[in-house]
């Protein structure tokens, strides 16, 4: 059992993948910092600001509309959580990508 920090940082953890999956991204930008800062090094991809990552969001949305994101690992220390996610897409139209369970 973790302590109170590193269990409420797996819960909003949880709280977002909840809510981009519903998808309710309005609910799911607002869990993000208004300054915050998304880096995903392996597209080249550099945010700043909640509406920044909305806007990624929708985006990803757009292009994968069956996705569901799950968590393969969730680990946070000292209250910053980190996490590695699994996500495919379920349609048959991305046949160079694997299709999710």
């Amino acid at each position: 059992m973790g302590t109170i920090a590193t269990v409420a940082a797996s819960g909003l953890i949880e709280e977002l993948l909840e809510a981009h999956n519903s998808p309710d991204l309005d609910r799911a930008a607002l869990l993000y910092a208004e300054d915050c800062e998304y880096v995903n090094r392996a597209y080249g991809i550099e945010l700043r600001g909640r509406d920044g990552q909305r806007a990624n969001m929708q985006a990803f949305l757009d292009r994968f509309p069956d996705r569901k994101l799950r968590p393969r690992r969730v680990f946070a220390d000292e209250g910053e959580p980190r996490w590695r996610l699994s996500s495919w897409p379920r349609v048959s139209s991305y046949p160079e990508l694997p299709v999710g369970n």
